[in-house]
């Protein structure tokens, strides 16, 4: 498999787009592509990953980003682009260099008979709307350019559309995440312009999964109250992306979608979010990541399960009782990355095995169960 990625985080549109500065999209844009480029992530080769934020990310000094950002790789917008750092991207430059990269990939699929999978990240402003051939709204995302005129509404990214075109056109897979409110646009006779795309019909084996902040006409909140750095749900969808495995090392967008929906309300509370996941096939089928968790260096914790049969169902859960995740024992110990300073619990589905600890510099980093 082939994995591409499109990743863009804006916290501040230009003062005719009368938005309101978010704190946390270039954040969590910067977080999402480190993990795309970790091979037991995304597994995305820079050149064929494609970031911009506004302002520009910074990056932690040696990072897989900060040597991707060094020399990253350009968009298009009918020429190679170099991300502006002085605005963020605008539509045609999403969907064009969009469009590149699905030449690419149905090259690739062409001459090499290989797959290829996109990932999409966008965080900053949403809302939802209608394109004239829209019988229901979608969610669309407000790109730099966003002017909300009369009769058509430019500046916005219709993530249907852009999600049925990369299928159309060459990916065999596409996983997007959009961190953004879901408000329906004020005007009702407001009408959102229509990409300029190829909608062909696409191939019937194709598969595609979607991540939305909020469920419908609903408000994607950032964290922590008062003083915001990120999204909520992109602070914890990309808290499952590293984290989140089954016994084969495999990442479903079923658990991705369990360990959002479980960890959501008690980050944004006493305010509500609720995610939605949603794809084809269903979720159960759909794969984001083959491989082990992706370590935090001091926050790792080991377990030993070594003194429970083999194959007894284990849950590892929070102080707040909300299951994180679930494995059979064995005599290879697992090794889980959890934040310090925080109390847990491993537990046996029958409750008659039972252990607390406390994770960090004063806590456990063994646990033996």
């Amino acid at each position: 498999m082939s994995n591409f990625a499109l990743v863009i985080g804006i916290n501040q549109y230009p003062h005719g787009a009368d938005q309101q500065p978010l704190f946390g999209a270039v954040s969590d844009a910067a977080d999402f592509a480190e993990w795309v480029l970790h091979p037991d992530g995304g597994n995305v080769p820079p050149d064929k990953l494609h970031v911009w934020t506004y302002p520009p990310a910074a990056a932690q000094p040696g990072s897989r980003l900060s040597e991707f950002l060094a020399a990253p790789t350009a968009w298009w917008n009918g020429a190679d682009v170099v991300p502006d750092p002085t605005r963020g991207p605008t539509v045609d430059e999403i969907t064009e260099t969009a469009e590149e990269a699905a030449k690419r990939a149905f090259a690739e699929r062409q001459n090499q008979q290989s797959e290829s999978r996109l990932f999409i990240f966008f965080a900053g402003h949403g809302v939802q709307g209608k394109t004239q051939t829209d019988l229901e709204p979608q969610t669309c995302f407000l790109a730099n350019d966003y002017q909300g005129q009369v009769n058509r509404i430019r500046g916005l990214v219709p993530a249907n559309d852009l999600r049925i075109a990369m299928l159309a056109q060459g990916f065999s897979e596409v996983f997007m995440f959009l961190d953004c409110c879901r408000l329906n646009l004020v005007r009702s006779n407001a009408v959102v312009q229509s990409l300029n795309f190829n909608r062909a019909p696409s191939p019937d084996d194709v598969r595609w999964g979607a991540g939305f902040a909020a469920d419908r006409n609903s408000v994607a909140w950032e964290t922590p109250d008062p003083n915001p750095t990120r999204g909520a749900f992109s602070k914890i969808l990309i808290e499952g992306l590293r984290r989140v495995r089954d016994a084969n090392n495999t990442l479903t967008a079923y658990a991705l979608e369990d360990y959002v929906a479980n960890r959501i309300e008690a980050v944004v509370h006493p305010r509500k979010q609720r995610p939605l996941f949603t794809g084809d096939p269903g979720l159960r089928a759909l794969i984001l990541a083959n491989g082990p968790p992706i370590q935090l260096g001091s926050e790792d914790v080991v377990i030993n399960l070594g003194g429970l049969p083999a194959g007894t169902q284990v849950f590892l859960k929070d102080a707040n009782g909300i299951v994180l995740s679930t494995f059979p024992a064995g005599p290879v110990d697992r090794r889980i990355a959890l934040e310090v300073g925080r109390l847990y619990s491993l537990e046996t589905a029958d409750g008659s095995v039972e252990k607390g600890f406390l994770h960090g510099d004063d806590g456990d980093r063994r646990v033996d169960l």
